[in-house]
């Protein structure tokens, strides 16, 4: 089990958890197994490259403008043509959370349940990177990994998550792309048109509501809305 077991990279981001004003916070995850992690790269650099975007400008969803609005439609379009990587995140209405209930620990169980379906459903070794935030992401690495570890559907399974700057990896800032459309969506439209086209586009494409949850056995895009209840057993 321990040559054939396989690897499953997750690249998690955060969005609309700072804004007092936003209703909603989404945590965000692409996941692919390892094995792809290089094809699916160079085929981001090969869009950048088509659409005469410098190689280290980021992918963001807070620096998405009308002038490069087709080369962020072809992101996501790139996405659902890639059939191995796929995406999950939690939506998380901030009027159901009672932050000091979950004694500091809500970042971790938030992140571990957006993770759970892709651990729950896999045998593997995952490998998890987490946007680094602040000189906490070391510490809250390895709390998510305390997190995983102590749900035992897999017990073969074996975790490991890391911080990342987002510089360092274009599925990072592709994960960000995606999580931001879903924020917007659950939140506040913006004045952006380009916003509103990415998040429209999103919908049509994954057959959803960005809105509406994900039947549980969709893989290739999944949205988990939030249930208060029993969040502190």
């Amino acid at each position: 089990m321990e040559d054939t077991i396989k690897t499953i990279n997750i690249y998690a981001d955060e969005s609309r958890h700072i804004d007092p004003n936003d209703s909603s916070m989404v945590i965000g995850a692409l996941w692919l197994e390892k094995e792809n992690v290089k094809e699916f790269s160079d085929k981001i650099r090969l869009l950048k490259k088509r659409y005469n975007i410098p190689a280290k400008r980021e992918i963001k969803w807070a620096k998405v403008s009308g002038s490069k609005k087709e080369y962020y439609l072809d992101l996501i379009r790139l996405f659902f043509d890639y059939e191995a990587a796929k995406y999950r995140a939690i939506i998380i209405p901030k009027d159901k959370v009672v932050y000091d209930k979950c004694n500091g620990e809500f970042y971790y169980k938030a992140l571990y349940m957006t993770l759970a379906n892709i651990t729950r459903q896999n045998v593997a070794k995952f490998r998890i990177y987490v946007d680094y935030k602040d000189s906490w992401s070391h510490i809250r690495s390895k709390e998510l990994v305390k997190f995983l570890t102590k749900d035992h559907r897999n017990p073969s399974s074996q975790y490991d998550a890391q911080p990342i700057r987002s510089n360092e990896s274009l599925i990072m800032q592709l994960s960000d792309l995606i999580t931001g459309a879903v924020g917007m969506a659950n939140n506040e439209y913006s004045k952006v048109e380009a916003k509103r086209d990415i998040a429209e586009l999103l919908a049509t494409l994954a057959n959803q509501e960005l809105t509406a949850q994900t039947p549980y056995n969709v893989d290739k895009f999944n949205l988990f809305k939030w249930h208060a209840e029993g969040w502190d057993k």
